[in-house]
């Protein structure tokens, strides 16, 4: 069907018009999407029977560390060739991990290779799908630009370093895209500052095809889940101590790892 389509369009495209027929972009998208639709029910279909396994087991309460971090080590097989790792982890992780934000498998990846807790904003919640997993990886919610929210998060994610928690955040606020790293957000250092815990960052970097990019949420979780698996590089920093850093030198540190797990993908 695509093919006669495509033959179609060279043939009226010829005679000098550059559309076919009314709609066809609409139906040859539509098209294409289902000639997608195997690729992406192959993906999907394992990441959703351990899933759902993991979620039955424990469908009130975030899944233990351990599991955690094997649960996610199986989902992100299906969308990360290989591992490649710039320098290696302390024996013992700090409490509080910084890392760059550019991928919806950031979260995945880090899960794989220890267990943590994050914070996310708040409408993620309630999203079929999105919203289970997140609570079942003990995820907190924030609202952006709400102080109380913010000052209840922070609470939240205090005690847990109490607990013996680690907690794992995206100082930028956010996903971005390129080798720079933007003015970062107070809470992470906030958190290190009140809690006295040291702080370990984090660079992580993708190929151009599992790259956020300018996409939201969905087309980029869909556009992951179309694609073939492609290597991912995590370049490991030195813990600090955040009295003893900056916002600006958390910042240099995070994009100079950034520069060293792109420099990894290409070598």
């Amino acid at each position: 069907m695509l093919s006669a389509l495509e033959a179609m369009r060279r043939r009226l495209a010829a005679t000098g018009r550059d559309e076919p027929f009314p709609g066809v972009s609409h139906y040859e998208g539509a098209l294409r999407a289902l000639h997608r639709m195997p690729r992406i029910a192959r993906r999907v279909a394992p990441i959703l029977q351990s899933t759902a396994g993991e979620l039955i087991r424990y469908p009130y309460r975030p899944l233990p560390p351990e599991l955690l971090e094997r649960w996610a080590g199986r989902v992100v097989s299906s969308f990360v060739s290989e591992l490649i790792e710039v320098g290696r982890p302390p024996e013992v992780l700090p409490p509080i991990i910084v890392a760059t934000h550019r991928s919806a498998l950031d979260i995945l990846v880090l899960l794989s290779r220890t267990p943590g807790r994050f914070l996310a904003r708040h409408d993620l919640a309630d999203w079929l799908v999105v919203g289970p997993l997140a609570r079942a990886a003990g995820t907190h919610f924030v609202e952006r630009g709400n102080p109380d929210s913010g000052r209840a998060a922070l609470r939240a994610l205090r005690a847990l370093v109490a607990q013996g928690e680690r907690v794992i955040l995206f100082p930028e606020g956010g996903t971005a895209t390129g080798l720079s790293v933007g003015p970062l957000k107070g809470g992470a250092l906030a958190l290190a500052r009140v809690t006295g815990a040291p702080l370990l960052p984090v660079g992580i970097a993708y190929p151009p095809t599992l790259e956020y990019g300018q996409s939201d949420f969905l087309q980029h979780c869909a556009a992951l889940m179309s694609i073939a698996p492609a290597p991912v590089g995590l370049a490991w920093g030195e813990r600090c101590s955040a009295r003893e850093t900056s916002s600006e030198d958390l910042r240099q540190q995070l994009e100079a790892l950034l520069g060293q797990a792109h420099r990894a993908l290409e070598a």
